[in-house]
């Protein structure tokens, strides 16, 4: 009979199916200790590292002899998870070797990341001449993946290189997999392993996309637009990113497999206008931007509309990033209350935001008026001094080299 760890995820010790770890405050030390000699058994370990990654918080006056008493009852819980009548060696064994500490791991346990490392192996292995039987054990992998390794201890900086290193191998095993699908053009079952991927990783650019080629390819365009616009907002606000190159390579692919796949449907037509904001002046990246620019010259140079392009530089001489962050999102947020619906502008560089001002009916220097109020009104950036250039776009040429700074 096996004790059944599991460290991907919520750390667990089962036995016939029944967890023996107990969740009390004072056992909570304990687990911790445990946990520690699970992710380095095998392994002799000095008593001053435990001590520093475990218990650096606490102040002991006899650090050593306090280790010792926590080792003594953690060798009581392990002897308590034994069967009476067996050998204690064949589950765990936890000995003083030359001043270090060591726990060995008997037959008699299975531990979830060895497994899950062994058949990820095994899957690379055989993945050329027997793609069929790989994709089954890669399956298999994935299914003992639970979440991060020893996750309860996400912010310990002693677990980080491991927590790296199985969270690369479930990512290889996810994109080889993937891959394997995509040869049997089994797009359900893609679609099935990146939703599942996704709950661990909602941040990775890859396993998303791989989720909309999958839903590409079986025509679900209005959700691969959805999911589109919820992965470039969920990037925005989470992590302040704008769309990737990545994502904009996709965005171009999405483009052309509606224009080559069918004609749109007035239905399709208002499903994707639906998505974009309609309150406020509009961000975009300067492709999008310069496209507008364009279109909107030549139709002014048939009509009588009044289009100012805006440039506002900061020109603060201090280089530091945080504070041009800080700068470029007061800002946004200022245009994005001030400016029409039918403005647009772009965050050209951390220093740099470039407006088009549609049919202004009244001179530009009002714009600029109202909006060095609005900074002035801004504790976080009034004493920043800014540059504002505005040019009737008759007048003026957009050209990167020149907006550059």
């Amino acid at each position: 009979m096996k004790l059944e760890i599991k460290t991907l995820g919520i750390f667990d010790i089962r036995l016939n199916g029944n967890s023996v770890i107990k969740k009390s405050k004072q056992a909570c030390i304990i687990n911790k200790l445990l946990q520690y000699f699970i992710a380095f058994r095998n392994i002799e370990i000095l008593p001053e590292t435990i001590m520093e990654n475990l218990f650096s918080e606490n102040e002991y006056s006899d650090p050593k002899s306090t280790l010792s008493t926590q080792i003594y009852r953690l060798r009581k819980l392990l002897k308590s998870m034994v069967h009476e009548g067996e050998e204690e060696s064949k589950y765990f064994t936890i000995s003083a070797i030359n001043g270090n500490y060591i726990l060995e791991v008997g037959e008699k346990v299975e531990i979830d990341v060895d497994k899950f490392e062994e058949l990820i192996k095994q899957g690379d292995q055989i993945i050329t001449k027997n793609p069929d039987e790989a994709l089954e054990i890669y399956y298999k992998a994935l299914d003992i993946y639970g979440g991060f390794f020893l996750s309860e201890y996400a912010y310990e900086v002693w677990l980080i290189p491991l927590q790296n290193y199985y969270n690369r191998l479930y990512l290889k095993a996810i994109f080889q997999t993937i891959n394997l699908l995509k040869k049997n053009e089994n797009y359900d079952e893609i679609i099935r392993i990146c939703e599942k991927a996704l709950y661990f990783e909602p941040y990775d650019e890859d396993i998303h996309i791989c989720f909309m080629e999958a839903m590409l390819k079986q025509g679900q365009f209005t959700s691969v637009l959805k999911h589109y616009d919820y992965i470039v907002n969920l990037l925005k606000k989470e992590m302040d990113i704008n769309s990737s190159p990545k994502l904009n390579k996709f965005y171009e692919k999405i483009e052309s497999t509606l224009s080559e796949k069918r004609k749109m449907s007035a239905i399709d037509f208002w499903n994707r206008i639906e998505l974009e904001e309609n309150e406020g002046a509009k961000c975009c990246d300067f492709r999008d931007f310069k496209a507008i620019i364009d279109n909107q010259k030549r139709k002014s140079e048939r009509n009588t509309e009044a289009d100012y392009v805006v440039i506002l530089s900061n020109e603060s001489e201090k280089n530091d990033g945080t504070n041009s962050k800080i700068w470029v999102k007061e800002m946004t947020q200022i245009l994005k209350n001030i400016l029409r619906k039918g403005d647009i502008f772009t965050v050209w560089n951390e220093k740099q935001i470039i407006i088009l001002l549609h049919d202004v009916k009244y001179h530009s220097l009002i714009i600029e008026k109202r909006l060095r109020n609005k900074i002035r009104n801004c504790p976080k950036i009034a004493k920043i001094r800014i540059n504002i250039e505005s040019n009737p776009i008759l007048e003026g040429k957009l050209d990167e080299k020149e907006i550059s700074g």
